[in-house]
């Protein structure tokens, strides 16, 4: 039943040197119209594969992307949004931190970043249909439709 914790790291940081080769390799194809993404992961949140992938998807499509990794605080983003003229912000939420309310930080991140559309990601948000998304935030809850929204953006 269980994968011991070595081997899942060893698998999983196989797995994102792949992705951020292949990020790397993506030749600069930017598209008319390409939207500004800024990804990154909150305080405490380390579990990036997923958020690697979207970035890799958006790049391949030729949006901008800003990815600013793991553990960040959101309360640090808004010079880079200012700086970037972010369209999107997306992020995901796997694991939660002592001391850490999802429903608080979706609330802080949209009325924080009001002027932006947030999507957020993770198996916090498939996984409890009892969180409220602000009107400037979506969820994202499956990869189908994190493949649909890039696709639509």
């Amino acid at each position: 039943g269980q994968v011991n914790p070595a081997f899942e790291h060893f698998m999983s940081n196989l797995i994102r040197q792949k992705l951020i080769v292949a990020i790397d390799s993506l030749t600069s194809n930017r598209k008319e119209g390409a939207r500004k993404f800024t990804l990154f992961l909150p305080h405490g949140e380390n579990h990036e594969l997923g958020l690697l992938f979207a970035n890799y998807m958006l790049r391949a499509r030729g949006h901008n992307t800003i990815y600013l990794g793991q553990n960040l605080p959101h309360t640090e983003l808004e010079p880079v949004i200012a700086m970037q003229k972010t369209d999107y912000l997306l992020t995901s939420v796997t694991s939660i931190p002592e001391n850490f309310s999802v429903q608080a930080f979706i609330n802080d991140l949209g009325a924080r970043y009001k002027n932006v559309k947030i999507a957020i990601t993770g198996y916090q948000i498939s996984s409890d249909n009892s969180i409220v998304a602000p009107k400037n935030v979506k969820f994202i809850r499956s990869i189908q439709e994190m493949l649909d929204f890039i696709e639509q953006v």
